[in-house]
């Protein structure tokens, strides 16, 4: 199995150096990728339709679901995310969440019920790492990327767009 990700032109500031892979390659993603990929790009604008999509990949996720954000917000939006992930899990899917540490602490001392909502992410079974790299400090993962069943036939990714709350 093999999971395509393409890191910001920096490499050494990207999220995706928390994987610990047994091989990796960096490679940018040009047109001989479509073997790979496919060839299908669907540009999701508003934040209704990107949150409808999502639920969409979750529902046809059948191994593993991986999303890098920034942050979940204890809102509705929040809990609903939690609530699909879990149903996920609860039917055998692997569910791993890469979250930024600073903006989820941060959100810890703004956002009421933001403990709760962590303890509903473990009752659930979600793995959630929180991504900081110590060599540098100011350093955020401020991706956004979902992969759904990464490596497997019929793969899907949705890239960039928003984060996990109501005013988006």
């Amino acid at each position: 199995q093999a999971l395509l990700i393409r890191p910001s032109p920096a490499r050494r500031l990207d999220a995706t150096n928390v994987v610990q892979p047994e091989v990796s390659v960096i490679t940018s993603i040009g047109l001989d990728h479509c073997a790979e990929l496919g060839d299908t790009v669907e540009l999701i604008a508003s934040g209704e339709a990107g949150f409808a999509r999502r639920d969409t990949m979750y529902a046809a996720a059948t191994q593993r679901i991986d999303i890098a954000t920034y942050y979940l917000q204890s809102d509705a939006t929040g809990h609903a995310t939690v609530r699909a992930l879990a149903a996920c899990v609860a039917r055998g899917v692997q569910v791993r969440l890469l979250v930024d540490r600073y903006m989820m602490f941060k959100k810890t001392l703004e956002v009421p019920g933001m403990a709760a909502l962590q303890h509903d992410i473990a009752t659930a079974g979600i793995e959630l790492h929180s991504w900081h790299d110590s060599q540098r400090p100011y350093d955020s993962n401020h991706r956004k990327m979902i992969v759904i069943d990464g490596g497997l036939p019929g793969q899907t990714a949705l890239v960039g767009g928003r984060n996990f709350a109501d005013h988006y």
